[in-house]
């Protein structure tokens, strides 16, 4: 379970001076906020799976957004850094 909720993380993630946009997904459609912000670039946690991000490069061709490149970014010490982790500390 996430230590901070969806509106705390979203808030802390806009707060970050490299980050241009932030949202949050849609339940309905998954899709939406790719379809309306017509992205040039998707970055995905290291540790993001899930059915929608599977099948993330098969949905961006079906909506003609072949060109979008996906990121994963990857870890920084997350032996160190996951929130997991870092909640049995405190």
């Amino acid at each position: 379970m996430p230590q901070n909720s969806e509106e705390e993380r979203l808030e802390n993630m806009q707060k970050e001076k490299l980050v241009d946009k932030c949202f949050l997904g849609e339940i309905k459609d998954p899709f939406h906020v790719i379809k309306r912000e017509k992205p040039d670039i998707i970055g995905l946690g290291y540790d993001q799976q899930h059915e929608l991000v599977e099948k993330l490069e098969e949905k961006l061709k079906e909506m003609g957004m072949e060109d979008v490149e996906i990121v994963r970014f990857k870890a920084f010490e997350p032996e160190i850094y996951k929130s997991s982790k870092l909640r049995l500390k405190i």
